[in-house]
């Protein structure tokens, strides 16, 4: 396939498309992705909205970085 494709950026739009009832398949041809793709992004999508729905709040992974300190004050 083409090579890396930042896919996040896409996923309003497939969501959007889910839910107008395409396939995985029509929206990972349009997009030139695999179906395997799309179907790992719902299936993402579907877990962070299920998650905040418990009341998970998103926060950036990782080390905090030095200077956000003032940030958060």
């Amino acid at each position: 396939e083409g090579g890396y494709t930042k896919i996040e950026i896409l996923s309003e739009e497939v969501l959007h498309r889910k839910a107008a009832g395409e396939t995985n398949r029509e929206i990972a041809q349009s997009y030139g992705l695999s179906k395997e793709q799309i179907k790992g992004l719902v299936e993402h999508q579907n877990r962070k909205v299920r998650l905040i729905a418990n009341g998970y709040i998103p926060r950036p992974k990782g080390r905090p970085r030095k200077d956000a300190a003032d940030e958060e004050t």
